[in-house]
């Protein structure tokens, strides 16, 4: 399978555990109230979480995110490994104010933006 489909289903599978996680807790407690605004908040904070999970994917365990695990996956800059948690968090910052474009430009040169931004390559 090569690298670029590897990092294409890692990310799906990263937001679909996410949307997963938050919308299964937000779900139950919208049923829980009549209240529309309070429904639509609920919604709203659920978007923001899920967002926030996506940013900080890659330092919940260890230096690669649950997808980039599953495919084997690991980040890389200037040929070492990155371990340090900042860099992998404003690498997905900017990935993420990106992401409608984030497929093509895996398929079309395997580099995200954050790739782009911060010199770094998944492999």
């Amino acid at each position: 399978m090569s690298i670029k489909i590897k990092r294409l289903i890692a990310s799906y599978i990263d937001f679909a555990i996410a949307m997963v996680i938050v919308f299964s807790i937000a779900s139950f407690l919208i049923n829980k109230t009549s209240i529309t605004i309070i429904k639509f908040l609920l919604a709203f904070l659920g978007l923001i979480i899920v967002a926030y999970l996506l940013l900080i994917k890659d330092t919940i365990i260890g230096s690669e995110s649950i997808g980039k695990k599953c495919m084997k996956l690991h980040i890389y800059k200037n040929n070492k490994r990155i371990i340090d948690k900042n860099t992998l968090i404003k690498r997905n910052r900017i990935t993420l104010e990106n992401f409608p474009k984030y497929p093509f430009m895996i398929i079309y040169n395997n580099k995200s933006e954050g790739d782009n931004t911060y010199n770094t390559e998944v492999r």
